[in-house]
Protein backbone atom coordinates (compact mmCIF):
# COMPACT_ATOMS: atom_id res chain seq x y z
CA UNK A 1 0.00 0.00 0.00
CA UNK A 2 1.34 3.43 -0.95
CA UNK A 3 1.80 5.88 1.90
CA UNK A 4 -0.04 9.21 1.78
CA UNK A 5 3.24 11.13 1.93
CA UNK A 6 4.51 9.29 -1.16
CA UNK A 7 1.37 10.19 -3.10
CA UNK A 8 1.62 13.86 -2.10
CA UNK A 9 5.35 14.00 -2.94
CA UNK A 10 4.59 12.56 -6.38
CA UNK A 11 1.77 15.05 -6.97
CA UNK A 12 4.05 17.97 -6.03
CA UNK A 13 6.72 16.58 -8.40
CA UNK A 14 4.18 16.36 -11.25
CA UNK A 15 2.93 19.89 -10.55
CA UNK A 16 6.52 21.16 -10.81
CA UNK A 17 6.92 19.37 -14.16
CA UNK A 18 3.70 20.99 -15.36
CA UNK A 19 5.01 24.39 -14.25
CA UNK A 20 8.34 23.78 -15.99
CA UNK A 21 6.35 23.20 -19.20
CA UNK A 22 4.71 26.62 -18.77
CA UNK A 23 1.40 25.65 -17.19
CA UNK A 24 -0.09 25.48 -13.71
CA UNK A 25 -3.00 23.70 -12.03
CA UNK A 26 -5.06 25.69 -9.54
CA UNK A 27 -8.38 25.56 -7.72
CA UNK A 28 -11.00 28.27 -8.25
CA UNK A 29 -11.02 30.57 -5.24
CA UNK A 30 -14.83 30.60 -5.34
CA UNK A 31 -16.02 27.07 -6.12
CA UNK A 32 -12.84 24.88 -5.99
CA UNK A 33 -13.10 23.81 -9.65
CA UNK A 34 -9.81 22.41 -11.03
CA UNK A 35 -8.40 24.87 -13.59
CA UNK A 36 -5.33 24.99 -15.83
CA UNK A 37 -3.62 28.18 -16.95
CA UNK A 38 -0.44 29.37 -18.63
CA UNK A 39 2.34 30.64 -16.37
CA UNK A 40 2.33 34.42 -16.57
CA UNK A 41 -1.45 34.77 -16.74
CA UNK A 42 -2.80 37.14 -14.11
CA UNK A 43 -6.52 36.36 -14.38
CA UNK A 44 -8.55 33.20 -14.92
CA UNK A 45 -12.13 32.45 -15.95
CA UNK A 46 -14.04 29.72 -14.13
CA UNK A 47 -17.12 27.65 -14.87
CA UNK A 48 -18.83 29.34 -11.91
CA UNK A 49 -18.92 32.50 -14.03
CA UNK A 50 -16.26 34.50 -12.22
CA UNK A 51 -13.10 36.02 -13.65
CA UNK A 52 -10.60 36.43 -10.86
CA UNK A 53 -6.97 37.19 -10.12
CA UNK A 54 -4.84 34.08 -9.99
CA UNK A 55 -3.69 35.22 -6.56
CA UNK A 56 -7.17 34.13 -5.40
CA UNK A 57 -6.75 30.63 -6.83
CA UNK A 58 -4.36 28.39 -4.88
CA UNK A 59 -2.05 25.92 -6.62
CA UNK A 60 -3.43 22.41 -6.61
CA UNK A 61 -0.22 21.10 -5.01
CA UNK A 62 2.78 22.88 -3.44
CA UNK A 63 5.79 22.09 -1.25
CA UNK A 64 3.88 23.09 1.89
CA UNK A 65 1.49 20.20 1.28
CA UNK A 66 4.33 17.76 1.96
CA UNK A 67 5.02 19.37 5.34
CA UNK A 68 1.33 19.30 6.31
CA UNK A 69 0.81 15.55 5.83
CA UNK A 70 0.02 13.33 8.76
CA UNK A 71 -0.26 9.63 8.03
CA UNK A 72 -3.65 8.05 8.65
Amino acid sequence: MTKVIEVVENQVKLQKELQAAGFNAVLCGNCNTFLLHKIGDTKIDCLCGLTMDLSNCPDLWCEEDINNITEI
